[in-house]
């Protein structure tokens, strides 16, 4: 069913791969001028692509890796039953918001799929607790490996305050009781592992983070 144009002439883009939760979508959007449908194969052009899933399991994370290697960078799930696999996997491959199929709405979705277009997320208070819970889970197996969620370890992260600070890398050393050869190969190590090109960008990297 084709949507009328907004008077912007501007409409998010909203791929439903499944015939049954696109007939679903299209009756629930129809009079809404801000959305249009498309189908599986134009993917790549969607701002947000929305899927159905009876749970949030192990096999619904891997069906969004394949959503994911198809273009879908941004997906809303309509879920049926309680979140159960690793959220930060399924968050890595483009999850943004899930709505319970019990409280789907027609404004609610418009407003979620309106949202995630937007770049932001919308999680119901119980998968909020559930990533607060991994989220801890995750701190401590990153603690007893000496790294921070961030993905550095003490010894880069002091480095990285060194070189905020406009320390040179001797300076640096002598702090950390390092060879200068050592805080080099620190440096590029870092700097590898993140893809980084150089201490500009590992510095700005740490920022980010809110580490520095």
């Amino acid at each position: 069913m084709k949507t009328p144009e907004s008077s912007s002439g501007s409409r998010t883009t909203v791929c439903v791969p499944e015939p049954l939760t696109a007939a679903a979508a299209t009756e629930m959007l129809q009079h809404n001028r801000g959305f249009r449908i498309v189908a599986r194969e134009r993917m790549r052009e969607a701002d947000v692509v929305l899927v159905s899933s009876e749970s949030g399991d192990v096999d619904f994370v891997r069906s969004l890796r394949a959503v994911h290697e198809q273009g879908g960078t941004r997906v809303v799930v309509i879920l049926g039953s309680p979140w159960t696999a690793d959220l930060f996997t399924a968050v890595g491959l483009g999850l943004a918001a899930i709505v319970p199929r019990g409280k789907v709405s027609a404004g609610g979705l418009a407003r979620t799929l309106d949202v995630v277009a937007k770049g932001g997320a919308v999680f119901p208070l119980d998968i909020q607790a559930v990533a607060l819970r991994q989220m801890r889970v995750a701190q401590r197996v990153l603690e007893q490996r000496g790294m921070l969620a961030c993905g550095l370890d003490t010894r880069e992260l002091d480095l990285l305050r060194g070189l905020a600070d406009g320390m040179s890398l001797d300076e640096i050393g002598a702090r950390m009781c390092y060879s200068k050869r050592t805080v080099t190969n620190v440096l590029a190590g870092l700097t590898s592992r993140l893809g980084l090109r150089n201490r500009t960008q590992a510095v700005a990297y740490a920022l980010r983070a809110g580490v520095l």
